[in-house]
């Protein structure tokens, strides 16, 4: 039993550092879409908020909500298109990039532990 403890005790620390560390405000909403920014920045690093929009689950005016606050609390920036400013584009700041890092490398460090026994 005492194995068990250790881990659940490992991953009750990951998730009061998420809940310390990460902008999501333990909405799930909210760290889907941290973590949708940070994934495609490698790829598109200014994502079109269209595209976002289409690819989350979620309402387009929850997503504008979790957003704005994001933006407000400087994790991410919006800017509009230069080309059609219809259009906005949405990147993450050097602030959500390496918090994000730091919680990637907790990840796979607890991951490890629990898969070690």
């Amino acid at each position: 039993m005492a194995k068990y403890t250790h881990k659940a005790r490992s991953i009750v620390a990951m998730n009061d550092w998420c809940r310390t560390n990460l902008p999501t405000d333990g909405s799930p909403i909210a760290h889907e879409l941290s973590l949708h920014i940070v994934m495609n920045y490698d790829t598109a690093p200014t994502f079109g908020l269209k595209q976002l929009y289409s690819i989350l689950p979620y309402s387009e005016p929850q997503l504008r909500r979790h957003l704005r606050r994001l933006e407000q609390d400087k994790w991410v920036f919006v800017s509009q298109d230069p080309i059609d400013a219809r259009n906005r584009h949405v990147e993450p700041t050097d602030k959500m990039l390496n918090t994000y890092a730091d919680y990637f490398k907790l990840f796979v460090s607890t991951a490890m532990m629990l898969k070690d026994d």
